[in-house]
């Protein structure tokens, strides 16, 4: 009877930790002091003058500066993919169909590749009315962070931000940021 107990403990333990690693989409995200930043090797080799002749060729990102092999800028205000990534506008959380997103991004180059580091990931409402700002002067609909939808108060990500929405982020920023 012990035994049967023994292992029925050990068969529960496994399968719960096996599905706690098919929670994990991409393994591209982190979530680190409640901040959500996404990163991806792209294994292509550039130098770094190519590598940012191709970056500014994309005309993905604005204000860009350079830091001996480091291009840092604001990503261009645009649409998340989420056609491209196999999901219809139904199946797509309202905050991805309904926002455009800015960020900002950092482009390191290494002689393996190059590593894309995107972090303040914003969603602009494309839906609301768009009201004159008095401070700023400008018209803009409701921003919303990415932490906003993508973490619990315990600092782990939910999952409804794993399941469809990390996928479509995911699929769009590989998209964009492969030169």
């Amino acid at each position: 009877m012990k035994t049967k107990v023994i292992i029925f403990i050990f068969l529960f333990l496994t399968f719960k930790s096996f599905s706690q690693e098919l929670i994990d989409t991409s393994g591209n995200f982190t979530s680190q002091n409640s901040t959500v930043y996404w990163t991806h090797k792209f294994e292509k080799i550039f130098t770094f003058q190519d590598l940012l002749i191709s970056v500014k060729k994309a005309g993905i990102l604005n204000n860009i500066d350079i830091f001996q092999n480091t291009i840092v800028g604001q990503s261009v205000e645009s649409f998340m993919d989420y056609r491209g990534a196999g999901f219809t506008r139904m199946s797509t959380p309202i905050i991805l169909s309904n926002s455009s997103y800015k960020s900002f991004v950092t482009i390191e180059n290494f002689s393996d590749g190059y590593i894309v580091t995107v972090k303040k990931i914003t969603f602009i409402n494309q839906n609301d009315t768009k009201r004159i700002s008095p401070l700023f002067g400008s018209a803009q609909g409701e921003i919303t962070p990415i932490e906003a939808i993508a973490i619990k108060k315990t600092g782990k990500f939910t999952n409804s931000f794993l399941n469809q929405a990390a996928k479509i982020i995911d699929f769009t920023l590989k998209k964009n940021y492969t030169f």
